[in-house]
């Protein structure tokens, strides 16, 4: 057994640029993809208190002229 492995060469690979920025690019998508994704749930509160807000003041002003 010992015999076989002084038998084996070493194995040289070469693997170009190509797949490394493949690689990279998915990553860069991956990443942009999970920070959209955790931007939108962050800002979802305050959107949601602005919409009420506004919708708060447009309903009062609504009633104010109406009863002009």
């Amino acid at each position: 057994m010992i015999h076989t492995f002084a038998l084996l060469l070493p194995v040289v690979g070469y693997v170009g640029p190509g797949p490394g920025l493949t690689m990279l690019t998915a990553l860069i998508g991956l990443l942009a993809t999970l920070a959209i994704a955790l931007g939108a749930i962050a800002i979802w509160p305050i959107r949601m208190l602005l919409r009420k807000l506004r919708n708060g003041r447009n309903q009062t002003t609504v009633a104010d002229q109406a009863s002009h």
